[in-house]
């Protein structure tokens, strides 16, 4: 009797044993299960480590024009134009190079201040315009610094296309001003919408430059040197393809055969793919847009400030080597 009772008593613990184990196994096989498609989902992305970085840098300024708004303080000093920070920190491109960076910062606060005096100078001839034409108040519109503005700025787009964040941000500062300041009666008020312009303008480039320095900083040199390998792997990949487009050029039949009538039988995919070359002529358009690349990284590469091996000249060398293996493809 005793025995029996032992043997009732050991069966179940043995039975809950092995049910845990078996759920054991299928929470591990489920775990491997997600991990694999949550990878799978990650490959066909195209997201890296580098992909990641810069697009968690090129968020920052946002969250961070944003958070600091939501104090009282700040948005005391920004009142109703704090939407202008976040809207500059967003334009003013921060994933650009350090040295792309400094450029392009320095030529929108020359861009600003060049928008402030012309607004300055465009506000108080408005306003005295208005005096002079409009003694009784009746508040006539005077479109005279809307159309030289007008033409200041797309003549500069059209000039300089390298310009074109500078330019935007002007615009935006003379459409903020002109739209606002049409409305005003006195020049204090005027001056007061230009000076807190100012501010939410250059907050918004400082937000945008420190981050762009700090967080994940990229040198000229390095995004040279990324292109260059690109280019040298699409060229071995374009004599690869070269090569095995002449091997089974070899293979493919000349002429496909013709029915009396002349209509013409319908060949296969695959032939018409090698003997048109579609594979080659692909990684040879690649191997010319890295070239194209590698030309226009090249000037801003020779400019940047760096301590290395390789100097402005060995830039242009290798520049000039890869231009001429590029012309025998």
């Amino acid at each position: 009797m005793s025995s029996i009772l032992v043997i009732r008593s050991i069966i179940p613990v043995k039975f809950s044993w092995h049910s845990d184990s078996t759920s054991c196994h299928q929470s591990a096989r489920m775990s491997n299960s997600i991990g694999r498609r949550l990878k799978a989902v990650w490959k066909s992305l195209g997201i890296d480590f580098e992909v990641a970085c810069l697009m968690f840098k090129g968020s920052v300024p946002v969250a961070i024009s944003l958070a600091i708004y939501q104090s009282t303080a700040v948005s005391e000093v920004y009142s109703s134009l704090g939407f202008l920070v976040s809207i500059i920190a967003v334009v003013t491109v921060n994933l650009l190079p350090r040295a792309e960076l400094i450029q392009m910062t320095f030529t929108i606060c020359a861009f600003t201040a060049i928008a402030i005096s012309s607004m300055m100078l465009a506000t108080w001839s408005g306003l005295q315009a208005r005096f002079h034409t409009d003694p009784q108040g009746l508040h006539s519109y005077n479109l005279r610094p809307y159309i030289v503005e007008f033409l200041r700025r797309r003549s500069l787009e059209a000039r300089y296309p390298a310009l074109l964040i500078p330019t935007i941000l002007y615009n935006i500062f003379v459409i903020v001003q002109l739209t606002s300041c049409s409305r005003f009666e006195t020049w204090a008020q005027c001056w007061d919408l230009i000076y807190l312009t100012t501010k939410c303008y250059y907050t918004g480039i400082a937000i945008s430059f420190v981050s762009g320095i700090i967080i994940y900083p990229v040198s000229c040199r390095t995004e040279m040197f990324k292109v260059q390998k690109k280019y040298l792997h699409g060229v071995r990949d374009v004599l690869e393809e070269t090569r095995s487009y002449l091997a089974n050029l070899q293979k493919a039949p000349t002429f496909f055969p013709v029915l009396t009538h002349g209509v013409k039988l319908d060949e296969p995919e695959k032939m018409q793919a090698v003997r048109d070359g579609t594979a080659m002529i692909q990684k040879m358009a690649e191997v010319k847009a890295a070239y194209t690349k590698m030309r226009h990284e090249l000037a801003m590469a020779k400019r940047e400030i760096a301590w290395g091996k390789q100097r402005a000249r060995d830039f242009t060398a290798i520049s000039d080597l890869c231009r001429k293996v590029l012309m025998p493809l």
